[in-house]
């Protein structure tokens, strides 16, 4: 994340507890109540969002589930749920 985001990648994260160092272009929002889905979205035109945490252990060890969309109606929903978030904080 940090490489990316030194590469000119936007990168929005939104936390319960932030962990870690990160590049300072990285950008925070804490939010309000816990957000336990996780979600990405990329270029507003593909949307990976479900229950696995992104780590080698859930998905060689857990049962988790992921989505991965392109759809344009869910897409939209995704950006404005962020852009709430955002206005929340």
């Amino acid at each position: 994340m940090n490489k990316a985001s030194k590469n000119g990648v936007k990168i929005n994260i939104f936390y319960e507890k932030k962990k870690g160092k990160f590049h300072k272009k990285i950008k925070f929002f804490k939010t309000k109540a816990k957000l336990h889905t996780k979600i990405a979205i990329f270029d507003k035109k593909v949307v990976y969002y479900g229950s696995a945490n992104w780590k080698k252990k859930s998905f060689s060890k857990n049962y988790e589930v992921i989505n991965i969309t392109n759809e344009k109606e869910k897409i939209e929903k995704f950006n404005n749920f962020f852009i709430k978030l955002k206005e929340d904080n």
